[in-house]
């Protein structure tokens, strides 16, 4: 049995492998994937859920479009799952300032479902570390 991620509180618990099913519950209305850890029949799921998919590339140095990032999303939610795309773009590939970065980072939490608390415990391990590195999920 997996508890609701999503109500805990000061802890982002780990949930890389249950993220999928957390959405698919209804307890998330946007989940994230890089585009190399969908998780296994993924696609059969997202049509029996009735699910969306937003899929978004970047371009390699040579030019070719290389897959980036997968969100999964419920009907009606459109609009969130391409902003989170947007901010998630801004995060991976772009040089922003530290403070920016936050805000940004505090956007993604929110439309992730996270509670301000987890969201908080999230920046401060951000602050923890050198601006260049991205920390490792808990």
């Amino acid at each position: 049995m997996t508890k609701r991620v999503i109500q805990v509180t000061g802890k982002i618990d780990p949930h890389n492998d249950i993220e999928f099913q957390i959405l698919a519950k209804g307890e998330k209305d946007l989940a994230y994937f890089e585009a190399d850890a969908l998780p296994d029949n993924i696609e059969q799921s997202i049509k029996i859920q009735r699910l969306e998919v937003l899929r978004f590339h970047r371009l390699a140095l040579d030019k070719s479009v290389m897959p980036d990032g997968v969100i999964v999303y419920r009907s009606g939610k459109s609009a969130q799952a391409k902003r989170l795309a947007s901010l998630t773009n801004q995060i991976k590939h772009l040089c922003t300032p530290d403070h920016d970065r936050e805000s940004i980072e505090r956007e993604i939490g929110k439309l992730l479902g996270y509670s301000r608390e987890d969201i908080e415990v999230w920046v401060s391990r951000l602050k923890s570390v050198s601006s260049n590195q991205f920390p490792e999920p808990v």
